[in-house]
């Protein structure tokens, strides 16, 4: 038994139909048809799926074995809090993977209130915040992801 939420998952529509193969093995089915969701213009699609166990999908690390940047964005549960998991590749094929809950997004007020009367610091603890909880654009992804497999496929690990 465990603590389970619905997960919403974000990929490219050319990822789409890959991305459901791949969940397949894992009895991951969408609750609803696929559906474009314009988000900084990809027009990413997004499938939303029932009862994942802690909200942590399986198998995307084949997702990103294979190229393909996503969103993983999970309810709360009674064990933890809402939040998402960005996978994005960048212009060298890097892969970053991050965490964002929602309870982390805005700043400590308490950490603020220490930096009133020091406007700079202020300045830089709350640009370092932004940092850390800013989700990834998509522009290049598809491309980022190839560059991303055909350095895996020149270098295995």
């Amino acid at each position: 038994m465990g603590d389970r939420t619905n997960v919403t998952l974000y990929v490219l529509p050319v990822h789409a139909e890959r991305a459901l193969e791949i969940l397949e093995p894992f009895n991951y089915k969408p609750c609803s048809d696929s559906r474009k969701y314009d988000l900084q213009g990809t027009n990413n699609v997004y499938f939303i799926f029932e009862e994942v166990n802690y909200g942590e999908l399986q198998g995307l690390d084949v997702l990103c074995s294979e190229g393909i940047a996503y969103d993983s964005c999970w309810s709360a549960g009674s064990e933890y809090g809402a939040g998402l998991q960005y996978l994005r590749f960048d212009s060298n094929g890097i892969i970053t993977v991050q965490d964002v809950y929602d309870d982390y997004i805005n700043p400590d007020l308490t950490a603020l209130m220490g930096l009133i009367d020091s406007p700079a610091e202020l300045r830089e603890y709350i640009i370092k915040h932004s940092e850390r909880v800013a989700i990834p654009n998509w522009v290049n992804q598809e491309q980022n992801g190839k560059i991303y497999r055909t350095k895996q496929l020149i270098n295995p690990k």
